[in-house]
């Protein structure tokens, strides 16, 4: 049985200089000023215990009233990648990745992780559900807080 496991999950905001900085604060909060509209939000994720003889996969859902209104077909961009591992074999590590979706009204919108894993010696689509995680956003405009 696989021990991997997804330790935490946040959204950010995405800036000019994202991609050349630390992860940034958690952003609950995403203005968009008309609707419909293009959002684009960075996903910073934690991942403990992955193995080496073990291929990993994520999968990630934006569901607004229970209706997933991302993309499946298209995978986040994953932009940043650390792990550390110790002389015990621990294994941490943390990445980030912009997600693209459309937006047609304000409200809650939850966001889904799936991590799924295979040995390595198994067949590609083998793999298994391992572990999940959610969180949530809010878009609106004009916030005054």
């Amino acid at each position: 049985m696989d021990s991997a496991k997804i330790a935490y999950l946040y959204a950010s905001e995405v800036s000019p200089l994202e991609r050349l900085t630390s992860p940034k604060e958690p952003k609950m909060n995403v203005e968009v000023q008309t609707f419909p509209a293009q959002v684009e939000i960075v996903l910073n994720f934690g991942f403990i215990a992955f193995s080496p003889d073990t291929h990993y996969s994520l999968s990630t859902k934006i569901y607004k009233n229970d209706i997933v209104i991302n993309d499946l077909d298209v995978d986040g961009q994953i932009f940043d990648h650390l792990f550390h591992i110790s002389e015990n074999s621990y294994y941490v590590s943390t990445m980030r990745s912009v997600e693209k979706f459309t937006v047609t009204e304000p409200g809650y919108y939850l966001i889904e992780i799936e991590l799924s894993s295979r040995k390595l010696s198994d067949e590609a689509g083998t793999e298994k559900k391992i572990d999940q995680h959610s969180a949530y956003i809010c878009i609106s405009h004009n916030w005054i807080s």
